[in-house]
């Protein structure tokens, strides 16, 4: 579920988990797929995991539950580090 790319069909930029005829990769709606691939918080369309979230929320979700100091917010051990991947996942998320 994770081929991404330009549907041959329509053009456009997605995820492709369909197939054609000549089983090239298509996107959902080219395919006649009806299910929904979007991420329910941040409108990602790729793999959904648990309480449909995309992998990075989902890794999200989990390292601030890891780095949690017991009120709430991340540890100052971890805060500098945090702000730079929370920054680095936002830019890679386009």
């Amino acid at each position: 579920m994770r081929v991404r790319g330009q549907c041959p069909n329509c053009g456009a930029d997605r995820l492709l988990p369909g197939r054609d005829t000549t089983d090239t990769a298509i996107c959902r709606d080219c395919a006649n797929i009806t299910r929904d691939f979007f991420c329910d918080r941040c409108g990602f369309e790729g793999l959904l995991l648990g309480r449909r979230l995309c992998e990075r929320c989902t890794l999200a979700d989990t390292l601030g539950r890891l780095l949690d100091d017991g009120s709430g917010r991340v540890h100052p051990r971890w805060r500098r580090w945090s702000i730079s991947y929370w920054t680095w996942s936002a830019r890679r998320a386009g």
